[in-house]
């Protein structure tokens, strides 16, 4: 999970573009199991990527490709603090339901009504 601290809602709008952009790239990586960009609800200049890949040696090999691509340069201007980066080991992931399935979950963040 890594956190960037834009300068204001502008920087990250510009900053939500080049992670888009990326996106496709950091896709076709392999060992991504799952890549998200949020905006931070209470704070607009604070946007979050959320990933998660299949070995600490898969994240290693997508921070070297970042870099490869020169995101640091492009990415940089945009940023008010350095970039904070969690690592953080899954000790619990539970799927959503199938569409169509409306059974409730087991993960109470995405019930669904009966």
């Amino acid at each position: 999970m890594t956190r960037f601290a834009t300068h204001d809602a502008q920087s990250a709008t510009q900053l939500l573009g080049l992670l888009i952009d990326a996106a496709a790239e950091v896709a076709a990586e392999p060992g991504l199991e799952d890549y998200d960009v949020c905006v931070d609800v209470e704070d607009a200049s604070v946007v979050w990527a959320v990933e998660r890949w299949a070995s600490a040696e898969h994240a290693r090999a997508h921070v070297e490709a970042t870099a490869a691509r020169g995101a640091a340069e492009k990415v940089g201007p945009l940023l008010r603090a350095e970039l904070t980066t969690a690592h953080l080991p899954v000790v619990l992931s539970v799927p959503p339901n199938p569409p169509g399935d409306r059974r409730p979950s087991a993960n109470p963040r995405t019930r669904t009504s009966p």
